[in-house]
């Protein structure tokens, strides 16, 4: 009788899970995928999180590596393969120093945007702007003469107010 893959599959998480600390079996198996799904809450990024014994809280798919596979070596980050950052399954992860950890990412940006272009994930986005001279002068000029306040000035160049801050109250020095 030949076997399936995703029996295979259950049977090594059925095996794996004797291994697993109960607070850590918070996940489902997606048949499909074969990514474990962090049924906890996520933290900003998208991981799932998770409080732990000795630790405020940490993401999910790192404890459950740890917990499978021992320690992640000092400067490791974890990078999900299957793309899904909900997804524990540690045969779905891959280490990879920080840097080149965020190489991966902003290929897999650039690669998504290729695709999409209307996705706008890479390129000027509020934050990255350059202002010339000429804009910081009228920037100046237009606070100086109070037509204007920091924040509409901000709004009006799309840079943040604490950007128009340092154009019309410079250090000292």
């Amino acid at each position: 009788m030949e076997r399936s893959a995703t029996a295979d599959c259950t049977t090594a998480v059925y095996n794996l899970q004797t291994f697993i600390p109960d607070h850590l079996q918070r996940f489902k198996i997606n048949e499909e995928s074969g990514c474990w799904i962090w049924q906890g809450p996520p933290n900003a990024a998208g991981h799932g999180q998770i409080a732990t014994p000795g630790r405020d809280t940490q993401t999910a798919h790192v404890a459950v590596w740890e917990a499978i596979l021992g320690p992640l070596g000092r400067g490791l980050d974890l990078h999900h393969l299957c793309g899904n950052l909900l997804c524990v399954n540690p045969f779905h992860m891959q280490p990879q120093t920080h840097s080149g950890h965020r190489r991966n990412h902003a290929r897999e940006r650039w690669e998504r945007q290729k695709a999409d272009p209307s996705l706008r994930l890479i390129g000027p986005q509020k934050g990255t702007k350059r202002l010339t001279d000429e804009q910081r002068k009228d920037i100046a000029g237009l606070y100086m003469t109070r037509r204007a306040t920091q924040q509409e000035l901000a709004d009006l160049y799309g840079v943040s107010r604490p950007t128009i801050h340092k154009i019309v109250k410079p250090a000292r020095s």
